[in-house]
């Protein structure tokens, strides 16, 4: 270790565009502490490649991984290469304040086992970093240790060995890993002063069938996580108890989910209703989790 303060975890898949916006307001941080950003790309992408040469410096390290892994896999290269004490974990599309470094480093300074979260704010474009929008109440969340927005000190990964990387698409590899620190004593603070504003840009990330395909995914991580860790609260969270199982494959029955939510994840259907939007994402999480 070289004595740095906190090391940034950066995991990123194709998204050049948004890692141009967050580089520069994870480097401008008011905190006298020394720190570093680290980046992994989960495969190779030439794009991301040349808006990291543009981001170069001391305190930004970059590396791809020679094939797409998943997110677990991108963080836990990061943090083989991490210098710092503190481990803070956000994504490309984390948009942070000029405060929010000083704010976590300050609950870890007041308890070696903190580990600190903050709220999650959806903005369709970069807001103005002076005067970004409010936190709300409906910001607040109960997550103990959300992916996006959330610092640990590094000792306590080394301890539970890092990120699952069985877990090689979107969904639940965060909560897998606090099913394991949690064992530790470890104390959640909400630190509701230190925001992430989550960009989402319009365009094929916010399209019906691209959320399809995420919930396919989610879904079957949803099963995973169930089976590594089969008591009835993951059972819960994941919907892969048997009462939602049986009720995904009878409203999936009666109402032609299946076929529904094939044609929608390849663009040929979208539901018009906000419900039948909401069953078929529903059925497609619950159904992808079930072990063939």
């Amino acid at each position: 270790m070289s004595g740095l303060a906190a090391s940034f975890i950066v995991p990123t898949h194709q998204r050049a565009e948004v890692l141009d916006i967050s580089i520069p307001l994870f480097l401008l941080q008011d905190c006298d502490a020394a720190f570093e950003v680290i980046v992994i790309s989960d495969g190779p992408d030439a794009d991301t490649d040349a808006v990291m040469s543009c981001h170069e410096g001391p305190s930004v390290r970059y590396e791809a991984l020679p094939e797409n892994r998943g997110p677990g896999a991108a963080r836990n290269r990061a943090l083989e290469m991490a210098r710092g004490e503190i481990i803070v974990f956000v994504d490309d599309d984390s948009l942070i304040k000029p405060d929010y470094l000083s704010l976590h480093l300050a609950h870890h300074a007041a308890d070696p086992k903190a580990v600190v979260t903050g709220p999650i704010i959806d903005v369709a474009a970069p807001p103005d970093m002076t005067d970004p929008p409010a936190v709300k109440r409906h910001h607040r969340h109960l997550n103990p240790f959300p992916g996006g927005n959330s610092s640990i000190a590094r000792a306590h990964l080394d301890a539970v060995g890092g990120f699952d990387e069985a877990f090689r698409v979107y969904g639940w590899e965060d909560p897998e890993l606090w099913a394991r620190l949690s064992v530790l004593g470890l104390k959640p603070r909400f630190e509701p002063r230190a925001p992430i504003y989550h960009f989402k840009p319009q365009g094929r990330e916010t399209t019906f069938a691209y959320k399809v395909r995420r919930e396919r995914m989610r879904g079957a991580n949803g099963g995973l996580f169930y089976r590594k860790h089969p008591g009835f609260g993951v059972g819960l969270q994941t919907k892969q108890l048997g009462l939602f199982r049986a009720l995904a494959g009878g409203l999936g029955a009666v109402l032609g989910l299946p076929d529904k939510a094939r044609r929608a994840e390849a663009g040929e259907y979208e539901p018009k209703s906000g419900l039948m939007r909401a069953l078929v994402l529903l059925h497609t999480e619950i159904t992808a989790g079930r072990r063939d």
